[in-house]
């Protein structure tokens, strides 16, 4: 039925006043439903004439072909976001022509790292409008966790500097100025941008499940740190350290956290570099290898073979430690690191794993699911393990996922 047929049905029911609200009525929903603008002043006025009334429209763009040009997307987006819109879906109208969906944003939509951007150069330009400036509001009460530990940074911070040179020890990393100042500056720029009784700080985890009185001794310093949520190994661990949060109150800590001076971001990209390397001796070096090797097999052996992803693990020492991908980034990428600056050599890094890997099969003779790695050396998780350090260096961003996934899917097969 078109608007000719209902006009003529209204008419016979003699009701010409309904019968001119909807003609008028579809008829500007149709020219809402598409706008050709002429060029991007021309969107911005359509926005700033409509952005209130209309939910959505849709936009067409001339293709590069075209004789004809209007704007890009890059410009339609730029101005949408002014006013609290944003694009979705493209379609074909014909060779010369297409159109994008735009709309109000929706209360839960993700902001992209591009549109993020945009955003701050469009309130550098002054162009942001009232309803765009909400829209950011809106985001902002969304905002509920940020993460301060040293695990994701250090694996990642590994890799991204592996040309810079070798990485000092593993265990001295932690006491670097360079961690402290990161988990300081997350926690300084949460509270400049209003988590204080809003959203979550986040510290690290304690990483021994069987060391509960240590852990009840020392984890009072994340809440001390501003942190109003931590990770722990276990329900046990959980009891235990909520009654930090009874015995210190965050939001005073935090109070005196937004006093201090703000930690130096020259500090951040201090790298933990190895300022003389040459003075490590061969058993110290020896020694982080083997350190890093039996931590890398004792996950990869579970996560391969059993398809567990994260568990206790007993490290050189016999101590349970909490391992997981991210440990095990890290230590494959120190053996990467080291590797690249030859510090060690391949035959070094396979025969330590050799070492390692007997260790950890005694470490699990009493699982009757467990596969041994020795004598043969040839199973998918010891090879698995070896890729990881040896061609660490060429794996994206430092991941494990890659090789682990490949090796679990290659094992199930």
């Amino acid at each position: 039925m078109n608007n000719a047929d209902i006009l003529i049905l209204l008419y016979s029911q003699k009701n010409l006043t309904f019968a001119s609200v909807i003609i008028k009525t579809m008829s500007n929903k149709s020219e809402r439903s598409t706008f050709v603008a002429e060029n991007r002043a021309d969107w911005r006025a359509w926005l700033m004439q409509n952005h209130k009334s209309c939910k959505s429209v849709w936009l067409v763009y001339y293709r590069a072909s075209s004789p004809r040009k209007n704007l890009s997307w890059s410009e339609a987006v730029d101005e949408a976001l002014c006013f609290g819109w944003i694009d979705s879906t493209k379609k074909t109208i014909d060779s010369q022509r297409y159109k994008q969906y735009f709309s109000k944003r929706k209360v839960n939509s993700n902001w992209s790292k591009i549109n993020k951007d945009k955003v701050k150069t469009l309130i550098d330009q002054e162009l942001m409008e009232e309803a765009g400036y909400k829209s950011i509001e809106v985001a902002k009460e969304r905002v509920i966790f940020i993460n301060t530990g040293f695990l994701d940074r250090t694996g990642d911070e590994i890799h991204t500097s592996m040309e810079a040179g070798p990485m000092i020890p593993k265990g001295d990393i932690k006491l670097h100025n360079w961690i402290a100042s990161y988990e300081d500056w997350n926690v300084d720029i949460g509270l400049e941008t209003g988590f204080q009784g809003r959203a979550q700080i986040g510290k690290g985890m304690w990483p021994m499940p069987d060391e509960m009185l240590g852990m009840y001794k020392a984890k009072t310093v994340h809440p001390k740190a501003g942190a109003n949520c931590a990770w722990v190994p276990s329900p046990t661990a959980a009891s235990l350290h909520a009654i930090h949060y009874h015995q210190i109150l965050v939001s005073d800590e935090q109070t005196k956290i937004k006093g201090r001076d703000k930690a130096d971001l020259n500090s951040i990209l201090d790298i933990p570099l190895h300022s003389n390397p040459e003075e490590l001796s061969k058993d110290q070096i020896q020694s982080e290898l083997e350190n890093n090797c039996q931590g890398i097999l004792g996950y990869v052996v579970r996560w391969v073979d059993q398809g567990v992803g994260c568990s206790k693990v007993p490290d050189i020492s016999n101590v349970g430690l909490m391992e997981d991908r991210a440990t095990c980034r890290i230590s494959s990428q120190h053996i990467a690191n080291w590797l690249h600056h030859k510090l060690i050599d391949t035959d070094q890094v396979i025969e330590a794993m050799k070492k390692m890997a007997t260790i950890v099969d005694n470490q699990n003779s009493n699982d009757d699911s467990y596969n041994d790695m020795s004598p043969s050396f040839d199973g998918l998780a010891f090879q698995a393990s070896c890729s990881l350090a040896i061609e660490g260096r060429i794996q994206p961003s430092g991941y494990t996922e890659p090789i682990l996934h490949e090796t679990r899917l290659e094992f199930k097969a």
